[in-house]
């Protein structure tokens, strides 16, 4: 953001020399489509505050708030199961219709049928190649967390396979460690911390 101030000067879009009272201030929009869920359908802004530390003198923020940043999480893959009538009721929003553009798994025509009914947006040849676009990368960002899912469930079940079976080797006495179970399984390197984290809490 400083550097989008700092390099409006002597810029041709800029402002020339040092008249600083031509600063555009700066709105800086990022949307994030890879979030934990906890960041589900929140909306961050950002600004530049002054803390007075000594004297009584102070700035209008006018004089040094010349940028915004703003962090919007739409919500991923959530509306999937609510009906089109009620998308279509409700108040419009700016993270439903992030959501809507760039992780909604729906079809292509019920997307344009809000975007035209509820947002008054007309999807024109143009403009209906973008949102076609748009919903491509919906369908492989809803791949992608699926498949990252499916991952961690992997994971998991394979943890609990090898704490279960390490288990038994130790109750057996067949083995006198951990350590021995897991050359004997070749449990690779990234699960045996894991493993052992399951182990502790038994």
């Amino acid at each position: 953001m400083s550097r989008l101030i700092s390099g409006q000067k002597n810029d041709p879009l800029g402002f020339q020399n040092s008249d600083f009272d031509e600063i555009i201030d700066i709105r800086s929009i990022w949307i994030c489509l890879h979030h934990a869920h906890q960041k589900d359908n929140c909306f961050l802004e950002y600004r530049t505050q002054e803390h007075v530390r000594r004297g009584n003198f102070h700035f209008d923020p006018e004089c040094y708030d010349f940028s915004q940043i703003y962090l919007l999480y739409p919500c991923i893959h959530t509306d999937s199961n609510i009906h089109l009538e009620e998308i279509m009721n409700r108040p419009k929003d700016i993270m439903e219709f992030l959501s809507l553009l760039f992780l909604s798994n729906r079809e292509f025509d019920e997307i344009r049928l809000i975007l035209e009914k509820k947002y008054d947006i007309v999807v024109t040849e143009e403009l209906e190649t973008e949102v076609e676009k748009m919903c491509t990368f919906s369908e492989g960002a809803f791949l992608a967390w699926q498949e990252r899912g499916l991952e961690q469930g992997l994971e998991k079940g394979k943890v609990e396979t090898l704490v279960n079976n390490i288990s038994s080797l130790l109750e057996s006495g067949l083995i006198s460690d951990v350590q021995q179970a897991f050359s004997i399984l070749h449990v690779k390197k990234d699960l045996q911390s894991k493993v052992l984290q399951h182990l502790q809490l038994h």
